[in-house]
């Protein structure tokens, strides 16, 4: 049977979609993306949220995904655990943002950016998966 396919994800924002549609990107970023994704910083929050959308994909008709988690490398780690457990073919990655966000969601800048990206790879890679892949 087929199935959806869905190239473009944000789990983090999962708890709020459909809200805010009537702002322009940059200040629904602020009012509801931002405060949000601070959150993930607590892996217990992200294992929670995370399951809560992993569970969501599990029951949808999306056969395959590309998703993206947070700048917090364990909380993207966590959701592609999530992810393998539903046997959904996916691509899970770690968000870059070195400006444009607030302190507590903006990296040091793009090198260490690039660093933890790569850590996220290497640790991603180290989990043997079978159907979620880490991306970048």
């Amino acid at each position: 049977m087929p199935g959806m396919v869905d190239l473009h994800t944000h789990a983090p924002q999962f708890s709020y979609r459909g809200t805010g549609m009537d702002y322009e990107l940059l200040d629904w970023l602020k009012i509801y993306t931002f405060p949000e994704e601070s959150k993930f910083r607590d892996p217990a929050y992200a294992e929670k949220a995370y399951s809560i959308f992993a569970q969501s994909m599990a029951k949808s008709a999306t056969t395959r995904a590309v998703i993206l988690g947070t700048i917090h490398r364990e909380a993207t780690l966590c959701l592609m655990d999530l992810m393998e457990k539903t046997g959904i073919v996916s691509y899970v990655g770690k968000v870059n943002m070195d400006r444009d966000a607030p302190p507590e969601l903006t990296e040091p800048g793009a090198d260490a950016s690039a660093f933890d990206t790569f850590g996220f790879v290497n640790a991603a890679d180290k989990r043997g998966c079978e159907v979620t892949s880490p991306t970048c």
